[in-house]
């Protein structure tokens, strides 16, 4: 019944950084098992950038900003595993 968390990505267009960042996390299992991505092109129509998004790429989950840059797989994993356990959600 629980909805599974979100781990967005923000990216922009013609960034080689963001496309990398983009790959290193579809390709990371352990993320994947943790989270949903969402990879949100800022200059979109319509898009607001959370607090703390400045450029691309940036990784946001839950609010927070949990990575700048091309993140590494395993570090970011247990970023987000210590995220759900402290608000109480199991990880999956």
């Amino acid at each position: 019944m629980s909805e599974r968390p979100v781990l967005e990505l923000y990216v922009t267009r013609g960034c080689s950084a963001c496309r990398r960042a983009e790959r290193t996390l579809r390709h990371c299992e352990q993320i994947r098992r943790l989270a949903e991505l969402a990879v949100i092109d800022m200059g979109a129509e319509g898009v607001t950038r959370p607090p703390g998004v400045i450029g691309g790429p940036t990784t946001v989950f839950e609010g927070t900003v949990v990575a700048l840059g091309t993140p590494d797989c395993g570090q970011l994993a247990e970023r987000l595993e210590s995220l759900l356990a402290a608000s109480g959600r199991v990880s999956g």
